[in-house]
């Protein structure tokens, strides 16, 4: 247990600095921010409304997983999707990259959002690790369907771990199940409402 617990806390701190950077960009350019997290610009205005405090303050308390990866223009998810090239010692970092852009308005400078990809690569660790360890406990606490682990189990130990380190574009967003007008307030309805909304995502 005492392993699992690590994993729980090292995915849930990836998740904060993930968030406390979608925030950073939002105020930067929150154009971008709209774009890379397909949120409505009203979102992103009340969560630039937030003060840095407040916001760091709410994504540090959060006892759930409430990111999720996109899908690309076919519906295949864009975390699969790398996971199924992990292997590869070639990069692929622009074929993931143009998977998230195809099709979509998306900003031109994107080193904006390199920050955000350097917690996004060490989600992408954490997860694998965690399925190594307690593919059941990250099955309940991430959502994820059996597939995914399975080929998580199936590519991890094998892969190039140079693919993790590369400069993707975000693929997880806040999960479209939570409203997002409730998330973004930040008040003390915000976590319970996080709570109930996955609840009922999974019963």
């Amino acid at each position: 247990m005492a392993n699992i617990n690590h994993y729980y806390e090292a995915l849930l701190q990836g998740q904060k600095h993930y968030l406390i950077a979608m925030q950073k960009l939002a105020i930067d350019d929150p154009w971008a921010c709209s774009k890379v997290f397909n949120m409505k610009p009203s979102h992103v205005s009340s969560l630039v409304k937030q003060t840095v405090e407040n916001w760091t303050k709410f994504v540090s308390e959060l006892k759930n997983w409430v990111l999720t990866p996109k899908r690309d223009l076919s519906g295949d998810c864009l975390f699969e999707y790398f996971i199924r090239n992990i292997c590869s010692y070639e990069s692929i970092v622009n074929q993931v990259n143009a998977r998230v852009i195809l099709g979509r308005t998306f900003p031109d400078n994107l080193d904006c959002l390199s920050t955000i990809s350097k917690y996004q690569s060490a989600i992408f660790q954490n997860i694998c690790l965690c399925v190594q360890e307690a593919p059941l406990f990250t099955k309940g606490l991430l959502f994820m369907e059996q597939p995914t682990i399975d080929l998580i189990t199936e590519n991890y130990l094998t892969s190039n771990k140079l693919n993790f380190i590369d400069s993707f574009i975000p693929i997880f967003v806040v999960n479209e199940t939570i409203d997002y007008s409730t998330f973004f307030s930040v008040d003390s309805n915000a976590c319970k409402h996080v709570e109930q909304t996955l609840f009922s995502f999974v019963a």
